[in-house]
């Protein structure tokens, strides 16, 4: 093996994009007028040598998203968990409807000191509704 065909097999490993199409499976697809002239765009400007390159680039973006989306997902179902044992320990604030506005400014205030704490305040607003 010459040092070209290692180079070229790293190539093909690290930018899997630049192999041949004709290796990955076909689809037809339909762009509005927008989408098209976007990709011609970045053609265009060499970003990709073809059309292909593009929308791979953009299903990877989106495979990307929903990955982040579900661990965005994930963790706030996490503290949403958190604040629902919070309250059924007893561990909140009541604040009644006369005192809500001071109780918001408070912990406006506050909220720098506990976010640098990595702290999460806990309370329950009573609006004296029976």
């Amino acid at each position: 093996m010459t040092g070209l065909d290692v180079l070229l097999a790293l190539v093909d490993t690290t930018y899997p994009d630049l192999q041949a199409d004709s290796d990955m499976p076909t689809r037809n697809i339909s762009l509005t007028s927008e989408q098209d002239a976007f990709v011609e765009s970045v053609l265009k400007a060499g970003e990709y040598q073809n059309a292909s390159e593009a929308v791979r680039e953009a299903l990877r973006v989106l495979q990307q998203r929903r990955q982040e989306d579900a661990l965005k997902l994930k963790a706030l179902r996490a503290q949403i968990k958190a604040g629902v044992d919070a309250l059924d320990r007893g561990d909140f604030v009541e604040v009644d409807d006369a005192e809500l506005d001071g109780f918001l400014e408070g912990l406006a205030t506050a909220s720098g000191k506990r976010a640098r704490r990595s702290g999460m305040a806990r309370f329950r607003l009573s609006f004296g509704c029976t």
